[in-house]
This record gives C-alpha cells, structure tokens and sequence, in this order.
C-alpha cells in the first residue's frame, strides 16, 4: 500500500509514502494483518503508531472489526475503517479467508512454462543526522522494486547546498527518470558488460534538466546505486554519482582478488569482507578533475579550488554556474559510472552509500569495515544498526557537517511468512 502505482493499493496523497505499509493473510494467527514500511508520516491505527523510531519498519499487528487505520499524521490523512464481510448464516461466526477460486487444470504446455519471479526484494535501511543549528540538507531514498521493474531496484543518496530544495527535488525525479531510461535500453542490457550505464547518464542529465528555478543557486551532489537480478537469478550492481556522496561495496572475496577491490588485507578481518569504492569524488582540488577543467579551456590559478563558490566540479542543480555552456566554468551533471559488479553465492555482500559527512572521514575501507562489523552481510536486519554506526563514526570523528548512511544488504530477502 503506498503512493506509487506499482503498489496493489495506491494511496495518492502527498502524507503517504512510496510504499507507505503492508497488508496480509496470517494463516498461523489467521487474521488479518497490517505494517508499516517505514513510512515518512507513519501509520496510526486506533490512534497508535504502528511504526518505529528511526523510520523502521514496524511489527505486524492483527486488525479488528472496526479499527480505524490512517496513512499519515494529520486530520486530512487518507484513512480506513476496517471491515470483514458477514459470514453465511449456515457457517461458524468466525469465517476463513476467502479463497481464490481453483485453478484450471494446467496443460502439459503451462507445465512446462517457469512460474514469474517474485519482485526484487533487499532489506536497506538509512540513518540521518543533522549538522546542529539547521535541517538537515541530506536527502534519501529507495525503491525495491524499482516503478515498472520486477528485477530492479534503486537506493539514493544527495547532499543538498544552499538548502534541501535541490536534492529534495532530485530525490522525486530521478526514479521516473531512470525507470524510463531503463525501459529505453535494448532487451539484454543486464547481461552487458556496460549494464544500465547509459541509463544512468541520461538520467543524471534529465533530472538536472528539469530542476526548477528554485535550484538557480542551489544544487546537491548525488549517487545512485541500481542493483538488478540477471538472468541466472544472480544479482549486479552499478551505481552513478556526481559531487561527493559516494558508495562502497562490501564482499567476502575468496581466492584471486577482484577486479575494483583493495589487493590487500581484507578491510575487516573478522568477517572477511574487502572493500571497493565504487564512486569518485568530483571536487576542485581533484587533480583528474582539473585535468577536465583544463581541457575545457577553464583557467584555474594555484591553489584555486572553487568554481563559482563552489567546491564541486559536478552536481545537480546550480544552474546560476551552468549558464553559458560546459565551457564557462566547467560545472557538469554528468555522472561517473561505475563498472558492473555480478555477485555470487555466499559473498554477504553489501553497499554503503552516504552523503559527504561520512566521506570527510571514512575511506571505503572504513565503511565497510564498520558495516561488516555490524553483520549487515549476514542479515538483513543489521542494515540499521550499521547505519547508526556509520553515523556514530563520522560524528566521532568530528564530522561537522550533516551526514546520512544507507546500507543495502546484497542478498534477496524472503516474503514474512515463508519458508
């Protein structure tokens, strides 16, 4: 249940999330039952909140004849009143559920046919701490599955300067923007070995495009991460960013070292786990970025590292630097793509992704280290005590300035209620 039109019940209201909570059958409990997803306005039934500090999802809970639920916080929230048809006058007071119809007799032909894989499911989990004295200009977000996808899903983090606009404003439009760039790409694109890098390209260009007035003088840096299900039901992974929020992957590599992963000791030796950065960070004092600058004719004097005011050589937004032309200062949307990285068995792998708050005094290597430390490759749950210990970490570290973790585990999770 949410506000996206790949969810069974869509809920169009701006106090509800994108996949805002869940409903289903508990055959054990038989009852009815409701959660929520970790919604940004929650979910109140009866006038309780069903969610859990932090954003985390909440536990399920039995619905009543009569309760009353509401998607959000305000008067105007959508609401529900729960009620169950009346069982036939022949039967128990206490009814089943009802029951689908049977299914035709299947033919040797539908025997044969594959049944369609379940939707693409990674348990993720984000943590957001403000710099003290103002709202946070960090932003976050996930859909697993990705709008029109079944195999895909995007996780996102963007740094807002001069305010929240730019990255709230990128945060709604890069998931159309890549759902439909991805729909552009020719039918094999997850076997390639570019996999969705256009897509990424195009997107990153679209979204900056589309940024409103409001971002004349605002802007963010952003990284996105896509992680698809191959056809051999592995999964991959490739990620994009501009500016300096960054990502890291996490993996239990055994045997000769992979390719993008530090050659040396593993980043945490307790679990095994090497790291690999699979961002860069787009700043002026960067020498490959000076290089570019170069190349485009803009003069940069030593010990020059601002274009404009601005630490940034790439972003999103700032469109006050970006009018006259690539040439003028140099400021671009153009992400760096990152190579396509296929999983396998057993890795407990992992990604942190993370504004700049983390990136000023973690390295890859840090990152996962602490995530692998937390056992986030090994369950799903330990996402969020990771993102916290990132958060922790950087603040430990004095990081002055707002910083946001959001930790994806690399390993499909299974619907609640099976197995």
């Amino acid at each position: 249940m949410g506000r996206l039109a790949a969810n069974r019940v869509v809920l169009s209201d701006a106090e509800v999330s994108s996949q805002h909570a869940r409903l289903r059958w508990s055959a054990a409990a038989r009852a009815w039952q409701l959660c929520d997803l970790g919604s940004l306005n929650g979910t109140q039934l009866n006038g309780a909140p069903l969610g859990r500090p932090g954003r985390a999802r909440g536990a399920w809970v039995a619905l009543r004849e009569g309760d009353l639920v509401v998607f959000g916080e305000r008067d105007e929230s959508p609401a529900a009143v729960v009620s169950f048809p009346p069982p036939p006058t022949d039967q128990r007071a206490e009814p089943p559920p009802p029951t689908p119809p049977p299914a035709p007799r299947p033919s040797c032909t539908q025997r044969l046919q594959s049944p369609s894989p379940p939707p693409l499911r990674l348990a993720h989990a984000a943590r957001e701490d403000a710099a003290r004295g103002r709202p946070s200009e960090d932003r976050s977000g996930a859909e697993c599955p990705l709008r029109g996808f079944r195999d895909v899903a995007l996780f996102t983090v963007l740094d807002g300067h001069c305010g929240g606009a730019a990255a709230a404003a990128a945060l709604e439009l890069l998931p159309p923007a890549l759902s439909a760039e991805l729909a552009a790409l020719p039918a094999g694109w997850r076997e390639e070995s570019r996999g969705a890098e256009r897509a990424l390209h195009n997107a990153f260009l679209g979204v900056d495009a589309r940024l409103g007035p409001e971002c004349l003088y605002a802007g963010c840096a952003a990284t996105a991460l896509l992680v698809w299900r191959a056809a051999d039901g592995s999964l991959r992974l490739q990620s994009g960013n501009v500016g300096d929020a960054g990502g890291a992957l996490g993996a239990r590599v055994c045997g000769a070292p992979r390719p993008g992963f530090d050659p040396g000791p593993p980043a945490c030796a307790a679990t095994g786990h090497a790291a690999a950065a699979l961002t860069e960070a787009h700043k002026v004092s960067s020498e490959a970025e000076r290089r570019r600058l170069r190349a485009l004719g803009v003069t940069l004097r030593p010990g020059e590292n601002r274009l404009g005011g601005l630490s940034l050589s790439r972003a999103l937004g700032d469109h006050f630097l970006k009018q006259g032309g690539e040439a003028t200062c140099g400021l671009i949307a153009a992400p760096h793509c990152s190579a396509v990285h296929s999983l396998a068995a057993g890795e407990q792998a992992f990604c942190v992704l993370a504004s700049d708050g983390l990136w000023d005094v973690a390295s890859a290597r840090d990152a996962v280290r602490i995530a692998a430390q937390a056992g986030c490759g090994a369950a799903g749950a330990a996402c969020e005590v990771a993102a916290a210990a990132l958060v922790a970490h950087a603040r430990q570290k004095r990081s002055k300035d707002d910083v946001t973790a959001l930790v994806v585990r690399l390993a499909e999770e299974a619907e609640e209620g099976e197995g």
